[in-house]
């Protein structure tokens, strides 16, 4: 439900949350740093999001917060909607409409009658002048009045008549957008269109009418340009699209995608049947290859997705593959800075191709934080190596995340010892080597 916030007001308090936990969806956050910056807003006829004017927010109890809009934040009239996406939390939304000071005045000052004072005059006006024709009760008057001629079927009835008539055609273009109403309204939209003392007016019942608004948004919003930005889908979404040919549950091919290769690689893939739209499914990307549109999930989605199926490749911002599918069995430790080989093993079989992670918490600082990959590479490679993915630093900072096939294309790499080196620059201009040990067994 809109709130209602006074126009180009100061000083106008409004509620935010409740900011929960963006991990488990459930904890509330109480202790979030949100800036004025964090605070974006939509207004009537934008097509951009804007920083809130000034000030953030504060914490009231249980996640939930309070911002103070200014007049810059509310001179527009219309619909406004409010996100707030910090990290640690999930997003938050809230819509309001801005009405005109006069407008929420009469509405909610402590003196408002709810109808703002230039409207209760006229209609007082306009009341007066029906109780000359009709009097208090509504009837007709016919010799009570100072004229002695009856109103009752004068001319001053057949005006009144023919007014309420023209009213109804005019309604009548506002809400339908046909050419029948057009030809039969001709006179109506002809005198709409006139010069009013300040130009002619523009008027298209086919285009400005009511209905031609509503089939402009179309069925369910489809003719809704999304704005990007701030807490919504669309500034993380790389690529709406199907799956056009599908050669096992992790490996299809795209209807439309980027011919670059790598382009989704550590991306999110969010599955919806195409018969049950409510049946979805999300899975890290492990590698995309431009020139085919080939993609391979790093593992099956929770339901059989079949050709036809909608995928949309979305930013993994948390990152999500790593903080889901990265075990202590595939973690290389240091015990510290001098350890220039992990002193742990990872060990797996022709079989495996998942996801690994280099810790470099014990050989960086502990107020440092990893900047750069530079690089990572495995040795030997004079057989049939397993193929090392395109790393990522994990989200605490401290980490690279290193995917690894033992098979490609279904055929098993060499078993034996292999030396997983990965070269790292931090934010303090560290640069930093270290490598591991991966044995490779048969299946």
């Amino acid at each position: 439900m809109s709130l209602y916030l006074r126009q180009s007001t100061a000083s106008q308090e409004v509620l935010l949350g409740p900011f929960v936990d963006s991990t488990d969806g459930n904890t509330a956050e109480t202790s979030l740093t949100i800036a004025n910056t964090d605070i974006k807003l939509w207004v009537e006829g934008a097509t951009t999001l804007t920083n809130k004017n000034s000030g953030g927010a504060t914490h009231i109890s249980n996640g939930y917060y309070y911002a103070v809009l200014d007049a810059t934040d509310t001179a527009t009239v219309g619909k406004m909607e409010l996100n707030v996406k910090v990290s640690g939390a999930l997003a938050v939304r809230r819509e309001f409409h801005v009405l005109e000071e006069a407008v929420y005045d009469a509405m909610f000052a402590a003196s408002g009658t709810g109808v703002p004072a230039a409207l209760s005059s006229l209609i007082a006006t306009a009341q007066a002048d029906l109780d000359t024709i009709t009097g208090s009760d509504g009837v007709i008057q016919a010799t009570d009045q100072p004229h002695a001629e009856a109103y009752a079927g004068s001319d001053i009835e057949d005006d009144f008549i023919a007014t309420r008539l023209k009213f109804k055609k005019y309604v009548q273009l506002l809400a339908r957008k046909d050419t029948a109403i057009a030809t039969d309204n001709a006179t109506e939209l002809t005198e709409i269109n006139a010069s009013g003392g300040s130009g002619a007016g523009a008027f298209a019942n086919s285009a400005d009418a009511l209905e031609a608004q509503r089939d402009n948004v179309g069925t369910a919003g489809a003719g809704l340009t999304e704005v990007s930005g701030g807490g919504g889908d669309s500034a993380s979404l790389l690529q709406s699209t199907t799956i056009a040919t599908l050669t096992n549950q992790t490996t299809f091919t795209l209807t439309d995608g980027s011919a670059d290769n790598d382009a989704y690689n550590g991306a999110i893939a969010v599955f919806t049947d195409s018969v049950t739209s409510t049946q979805k499914s999300f899975v890290p990307i492990k590698d995309y290859v431009g020139s085919t549109k080939k993609v391979t999930l790093l593992a099956s989605p929770k339901f059989t997705i079949a050709t036809g199926d909608t995928v949309k490749i979305v930013i993994d911002t948390k990152p999500l593959l790593s903080a889901t599918f990265v075990d202590r069995n595939h973690t290389w430790r240091f015990d510290n800075g001098r350890q220039t080989t992990a002193p742990n093993r990872v060990t797996e079989n022709t079989a495996f191709d998942g996801l690994t992670k280099i810790d470099f918490t014990n050989v960086i600082d502990a107020d440092d934080s990893i900047a750069t990959i530079n690089s990572v590479t495995i040795s030997p490679t004079s057989g049939d190596e397993p193929t090392l993915g395109t790393a990522s630093i994990y989200t605490d900072s401290m980490s690279v995340i290193v995917p690894i096939a033992c098979t490609e294309d279904g055929d098993p790499c060499d078993t034996g010892t292999y030396t997983i080196t990965a070269n790292i620059t931090t934010a303090d201009a560290q640069t930093k080597s270290r490598a591991c040990k991966f044995i490779v067994e048969s299946a």
